[in-house]
């Protein structure tokens, strides 16, 4: 199995994710894609307002959906969105502007104790544009799939959802949802595992998406 297949099988079951969420009605959350690896991130950031979340590097990628060429991505938690000052991102970001840049609403979600440090997860970034087709049926899968993948072992679990409201770099998607595993090798027992439950989400994918992207990260 080649690299993109295997992490296509990891990343399609990314649709759906469980824990405690914390309301996102304060910060602005921003997810770039870069092209190279910014310096001293932590420090530019927070000269304007921010902290970073989660960083790292890219590994791969896998979906229909066309996107730009990145090295790294970063996760950031903003007082205020960046995207109403475009004058100011560069600075933002160390000197180096992103690819691609999304803001929106960002949703944490509670990381269960016992978890491994970020360094030894992998971690993967999907972006989607929904068909908006079936509402309820959409709903209504995704509660199944939930079912379905709750009680497995080394399941992936949700990081962080970012409801999308502006965008640079790309046509504005619905959503991005970081997710990650315990581990690559968590991942490949659950891949190994569970194929039916990889079809019926590939399935999903068919039906209520129009296009979308899998991104394979390390996080610092």
């Amino acid at each position: 199995m080649g690299i993109f297949k295997k992490y296509y099988l990891a990343a399609s079951s990314l649709l759906l994710a469980f824990g405690t969420a914390e309301a996102a009605d304060g910060p602005i959350g921003v997810l770039a894609l870069l092209e190279s690896y910014p310096l001293n991130l932590e420090q530019s950031v927070g000269e304007h307002g921010c902290i970073v979340k989660r960083r790292g590097v890219v590994l791969a990628r896998q979906g229909n959906m066309e996107l730009p060429e990145a090295e790294s991505f970063a996760l950031l938690s903003c007082e205020e969105g960046i995207l109403q000052h475009p004058e100011n991102v560069s600075g933002v970001f160390g000197g180096v502007l992103p690819a691609v840049m999304l803001e929106g609403a960002l949703t944490d979600f509670e990381i269960p104790a016992g978890m491994s440090a970020p360094r030894d997860r992998q971690y993967l970034i999907k972006l989607s544009y929904y068909n908006n087709a079936d509402l309820a049926g959409r709903s209504s899968d995704l509660e199944e799939l939930q079912t379905l993948v709750e009680p497995l072992a080394d399941p992936y679990r949700n990081e962080g959802f970012l409801e999308v409201h502006r965008a640079s770099g790309m046509r504005t998607p619905d959503e991005a949802v970081v997710l990650y595993y315990d581990s690559p090798a968590a991942g490949d027992r659950f891949r190994e595992n569970n194929q039916a439950v990889l079809e019926k989400v590939g399935a999903f994918n068919k039906q209520h998406l129009v296009s979308f992207v899998y991104l394979v990260a390390k996080a610092d």
